[in-house]
């Protein structure tokens, strides 16, 4: 998940699928993490959004079914 799909072309050019969203929007989240079975989450690093974005990510993530997740601080 990128926030900007344009900046993640070289991903996408390596084989990984890249979609749009935005841990602050938690509306963008579900969708991006449609079929998803694996989710590493790579905090933000906006003061005072941390815990309100991981945990925006994290229901997201139980909601969309995943299965395996990690985290990682930046």
């Amino acid at each position: 998940m990128v926030r900007n799909q344009g900046k993640a072309t070289s991903l996408a050019g390596r084989g990984v699928q890249v979609r749009e969203a935005d841990y602050s929007r938690p509306e963008t989240l579900g969708v991006a993490l449609a079929g998803v079975n694996r989710l590493l989450l790579v905090s933000s690093s906006e003061l005072g959004q941390l815990a309100a974005q991981h945990s925006n990510v994290i229901t997201a993530a139980r909601t969309a079914g995943v299965s395996r997740w990690g985290r990682t601080l930046r």
